[in-house]
């Protein structure tokens, strides 16, 4: 039982620095920057540029000559190859589609300019153990954030994609900086929370009808994404993910698959928070209002397995998808091969939007299966018109048989950025179900201990589970065996007593 403590520990961290762990508060707010050196004769706060590091470089290496390697080496680390994004046969599906739009805007805004060099310069210093490029990062960082600050104080750069673009970016640096050290849970995960809650603040006032153009609609996709995973960590329902959101942004333009899993997934994430609500509420009822909340949960139910419905449907599409795409015929669509089959075949972009499946059917199928345990417990008959519910395990074992591949050399940082959601989605199954000891359960272990990037995504993963926004029953530490599997418990049954 022992092995599962250290699970998450992973052998041969980089060096991080110290004393940058201050809590820090932005994004329409007063915030406190990190550890950064005065470049003012008078001692004021202002950051400095790339000075610092002048005496370090080659004399033919200029300040602009550095930004710009910096830039390549980011970039080539993030995806690599030197490609800018990688399609799928599939839909056009792409791994990384917002990755052409963040370099344009970077060239062309200075907000944008700032979070990225923040971005590069911390990325490229902890891959390299490089500690002058990681504490330059962090000056960086707090320059980009005054940098963000006063664009979002401007009443026309507020508005503009380059801002969005730096708080993406912004979020970017939270996701893959790593721990702090080796002894202190840093505070990434919180401060990505916050990024991607200003980055929805943000959208919110632009409108849904200020993203229609390539680089604003890339820009929406993913905040769009990256706030239905916090809508996962946080057991919320998403933001932009009703009304005119679901439309407005997409006229001229056709829906993709990964759109329309994203408009299912988004469901999910309201299913979980009905369901948190009604478990609550089911405790505390009263004998005479049992007949009542029973009712209230049938209705729940029908709305889960509604949902659910629509994840089934999507699959079917996207196995048609794959067999079209193969030019697979057959008459006999029963026939037609099983996600597990394909979902290796389409290229990254394909296999992250099926991992992403993955984990909205093992979190939506778990708790679906919970809630008819409670109501059967309190009525021997249901509605009979009732979807039937899959098991979340097919799941879980998708994403465990195949979480190996964010970390081969063609996931690059993209790879450890997006592995840390679907991992955790399948470490916490395996804990809560008491599978601590199951070859699944090993076989994650393996990955997160085996590959170098791994660190990235375990450092998150200890992080994301600390402290706000994450609900209080289910913050603690994942390093430790008995904490992770209440932690995991309460992931899936919020409350005591939940059947």
């Amino acid at each position: 039982m022992r092995r599962v403590v250290d699970h998450l520990h992973l052998r041969g961290a980089t060096t991080f620095l110290r004393g940058h762990e201050q809590k820090r508060n932005w994004l329409f707010k007063v915030y406190v920057v990190g550890p950064l050196e005065s470049s003012s004769r008078d001692g004021s706060a202002a950051v400095s540029s790339l000075d610092p590091l002048m005496p370090l470089l080659p004399r033919s290496l200029s300040r602009t000559a550095l930004r710009a390697q910096l830039d390549a080496k980011f970039w080539t680390s993030y995806l690599p190859g030197g490609r800018t994004s990688t399609t799928s046969r599939v839909n056009f599906i792409e791994a990384a589609p917002l990755v052409p739009t963040l370099r344009h805007l970077a060239s062309q805004d200075e907000t944008a300019r700032a979070a990225l060099d923040a971005c590069a310069f911390i990325v490229v210093g902890r891959l390299e153990s490089n500690k002058v490029l990681l504490q330059h990062g962090w000056a960086l960082y707090g320059r980009a954030l005054c940098e963000v600050n006063r664009a979002l104080q401007h009443p026309v750069k507020s508005h503009t994609d380059g801002t969005l673009a730096a708080c993406r970016l912004l979020s970017f640096f939270e996701a893959l900086r790593g721990g702090d050290n080796s002894d202190t849970i840093s505070t990434q995960g919180p401060a990505w929370g916050r990024h991607v809650d200003g980055t929805v603040t943000l959208l919110d006032h632009r409108g849904p009808e200020k993203h229609n153009e390539i680089h604003s609609h890339a820009l929406f996709l993913e905040a769009r994404m990256a706030a239905v995973i916090a809508g996962v960590v946080n057991r919320k329902g998403a933001a932009l993910s009703s009304g005119s959101w679901r439309t407005v942004p997409w006229q001229g333009s056709e829906r993709t698959l990964t759109d329309k899993l994203f408009d299912v997934f988004a469901d999910v994430t309201h299913r979980v928070q009905e369901q948190d609500e009604f478990n609550h509420r089911f405790i505390h009822v009263s004998r005479n209002n049992i007949a009542s909340f029973t009712r209230q949960g049938r209705d729940l139910l029908r709305r889960c397995t509604k949902t659910g419905l629509s994840l089934c449907m999507w699959e079917e599409k996207a196995i048609r998808r794959c067999a079209e795409a193969t030019q697979y015929q057959q008459q006999n669509t029963s026939a037609m091969p099983g996600l597990e089959e394909v979902v290796m075949s389409h290229g990254f972009g394909f296999f992250e939007l099926v991992m992403q499946y993955c984990i909205a059917c093992t979190l939506h199928y778990t708790r679906t299966w919970l809630l008819l345990r409670r109501l059967t417990s309190q009525c021997s008959v249901l509605d009979p018109g009732i979807h039937p519910i899959p098991s979340p395990e097919r799941y879980a074992a998708i994403i465990t048989q195949h979480c190996s591949h964010y970390f081969e050399p063609d996931g690059g940082l993209l790879g450890a950025q997006q592995a840390f959601i679907p991992m955790g989605i399948a470490l916490h199954y395996y804990a809560a179900t008491g599978q601590v000891d199951s070859p699944e359960m090993d076989e994650l272990i393996r990955v997160l201990d085996g590959y170098k990037l791994a660190s990235l995504t375990g450092d998150f993963l200890r992080s994301a589970a600390t402290s706000d926004p994450v609900p209080e029953s289910i913050q603690g530490d994942v390093f430790d065996l008995v904490d992770h599997v209440r932690i995991a418990t309460h992931f899936f049954r919020p409350e005591e007593g939940v059947a």
